[in-house]
């Protein structure tokens, strides 16, 4: 695939205006600069993300089945469209065949009364049923809440619950390929936990999970996606309040369990192989050691990013084998103790290839007794 350079584009041409709060006629960065008797914009939002011209985050898209509670084809086979035209009534719309044009539009719930819808977003779960996520100012003098839309079978029939305080939900069905093990996850900025958060289906949305991601006031999440990887993706925001601009941000999450045959490995779970490409991480938040839980065996894990790197406090203990180290370059890391090794564990090779310093903590129950890491290398930073 080849590349040519773009030429310059065409300048625009402004017309200078008496606003004041406007420096030049081509520069806006703040909202007063943004918020001109003179200018206007549509289908997007000068509000929902300060000093930006942002969507109005009022129509959201997901794949779906080929029918609202039609999963014959699985949950991947139309595109789908939902969207509030008032902030009040939520519709639903998938795409034609040709996929030029929303057909087979319904009204799925309208909000009666109180504070209008300020964002949604959309999934659909294991029956192909909807679920509608909002963020509304219903808390307490005005805060953000997440109200979820979704189908209750306990009732059964669809409901719109509270969720209580919470902004910029996100909803992602995390398996659709694999529908026996898939849960609708609903995602969002957690203010009074400082912290992303998320709520599962197969909970009802009850429970309210903690992720390792830091959040503030000034942090948004722009949406969650699947990963070809077996992860979850989310894709966040952090505005700078003194500049007046935003830098985006994604975080994964660590591989998610594998079930495998048991023989010769360890009872009840093994995985043969783990490509970690990337870690759940931002900025300094820690690496769970939930990712390799008691009972699995690593037998080989190919890191392609740092994460894993430990100096023995107090050399090589009694029991331990370290059969192979090749040190290239000056490593400086944290320390960590020897029992970072646990007794009757081997290590026959491992090779550092660059130079790595990682100021972060890594719980020493990730690799947990009797389990066996006979291969780690490291090939970048």
């Amino acid at each position: 695939m080849n590349w040519e350079r773009c030429g310059q584009p065409p300048e625009t041409s402004w017309e200078l205006c008496d606003v004041v709060g406007v420096p030049e006629p081509d520069i806006r960065e703040r909202l007063p600069e943004f918020a001109t008797p003179t200018h206007e914009v549509v289908g997007a939002s000068i509000f929902r993300r300060p000093d930006a011209i942002s969507l109005d985050y009022l129509t959201a898209h997901t794949l779906g089945p080929i029918a609202v509670a039609d999963p014959s084809k699985g949950l991947v086979a139309r595109i789908w469209k939902a969207w509030t035209p008032d902030r009040y009534e939520v519709r639903l719309a998938g795409a034609n065949g040709a996929g030029d044009a929303w057909i087979d539009e319904v009204l799925l719930f309208t909000i009666d009364g109180g504070p209008p819808i300020l964002e949604l977003d959309i999934a659909f779960e294991q029956n192909g049923q909807p679920v509608v996520c909002l963020e509304r100012a219903t808390g307490v003098g005005g805060a953000s809440e997440v109200w979820i839309y979704f189908y209750d079978p306990t009732i059964p029939a669809h409901v719109l619950r509270n969720f209580g305080l919470g902004r910029t939900p996100r909803a992602l069905l995390d398996r659709p390929l694999e529908v026996p093990d898939s849960d609708v996850c609903v995602f969002y900025v957690a203010d009074h936990e400082g912290r992303i958060a998320y709520r599962q289906q197969r909970d009802r949305y009850a429970v309210e999970i903690l992720t390792p991601i830091e959040a503030t006031g000034n942090t948004f999440l722009e949406d969650a996606g699947k990963r070809q990887d077996r992860r979850v993706a989310l894709i966040l925001s952090e505005r700078d309040q003194i500049s007046g601009t935003y830098s985006l941000h994604t975080a994964t999450t660590t591989l998610f369990p594998l079930d495998a045959d048991t023989e010769a490995v360890e009872p009840i779970h093994g995985i043969t192989a783990a490509t970690l490409e990337q870690v759940f991480r931002w900025l300094d938040a820690q690496m769970q050691t939930e990712a390799i839980g008691p009972v699995h065996s690593l037998v080989s894990a190919r890191l392609q990013e740092p994460v894993i790197i430990y100096a023995l406090a107090g050399g090589i203990e009694p029991v331990h084998s370290l059969t192979g180290i090749t040190l290239r370059d000056l490593i400086l890391v944290y320390a960590a103790t020897t029992e970072a090794v646990a007794p009757a564990h081997t290590i026959t090779h491992a090779t550092l290839v660059l130079v790595i310093t990682i100021d972060r903590v890594m719980d020493t129950e990730a690799v947990e007794p009797a389990h066996t890491i006979t291969s780690i290398e490291l090939q970048a930073a």
